[in-house]
């Protein structure tokens, strides 16, 4: 069993709203013993960044990234972070 913790910040000084980079930090961990099993940033340029995540196998994670805008959505980026058959995870 595992973890998925993520986190999303705005532009230090701005409104989260404001389009601006936004850094997503990535975590997975053992849901038992807390070991970290991957870490990974990325930098997505939006107003008010929010994200859909489905897990539906343990070995692949779909995080949507997208703002809404009144009554619309405008998708942002899509990733995938998946389990090797190594057994790492690894974003794509």
């Amino acid at each position: 069993m595992y973890v998925l913790i993520f986190e999303m910040h705005g532009a230090s000084g701005k409104a989260y709203t404001e389009i601006s980079d936004k850094r997503v930090n990535f975590t997975i961990k053992e849901k038992i013993n807390n070991n970290v099993l991957l870490k990974s940033e990325l930098v997505i340029t939006a107003g008010d960044l929010k994200a859909d995540v489905n897990w539906d196998i343990e070995r692949q994670i779909d995080v949507n990234f997208y703002e809404e805008r009144g009554v619309f959505r405008k998708d942002i980026k899509s990733v995938r972070i998946f389990k090797k058959d190594g057994g790492e995870f690894a974003v794509e």
